[in-house]
């Protein structure tokens, strides 16, 4: 009985050779490290070009804050990518960076909760 044990301890994988359970280990490694290369490299390179677009309309959310603290009227929405819209509203005192959608037979843009209002001071 203790013969087939130390056989089957010994016994490893077809591919590296090395034992069974260390193998299942680096395989699983081996995955978690593709999952994270694609998260750091793919997945955030889309945020990464709605950061760049977000930079390149800085000047305009500027010039629509400043026209909003003399109270001038405000009505600035534009896409940055992926469905995220910035806006500017007079009436409210904030910068919406919103995730939008288009429902199934409809044609107008319908924001989602995904997003975030960055409150401004006027005063």
């Amino acid at each position: 009985m203790s013969k087939s044990h130390s056989e089957a301890e010994r016994f490893g994988c077809q591919v590296c050779g090395i034992y069974t359970n260390t193998c299942v280990v680096l395989i699983v490694l081996l995955i978690l490290l593709l999952l994270f290369v694609y998260n750091a490299f793919i997945v955030s390179d889309m945020r990464l070009c709605r950061w760049a677009q977000l930079r390149m309309i800085i000047y305009e959310i500027e010039t629509n804050v400043k026209a909003l603290r003399v109270n001038h009227p405000v009505s600035y929405k534009t896409h940055i990518g992926g469905g995220y819209y910035v806006s500017i509203t007079s009436g409210f005192n904030c910068i919406d960076i919103r995730k939008f959608y288009v429902p199934y037979s409809q044609t107008d843009h319908k924001p989602t909760r995904r997003g975030i209002a960055l409150r401004l001071k006027l005063r």
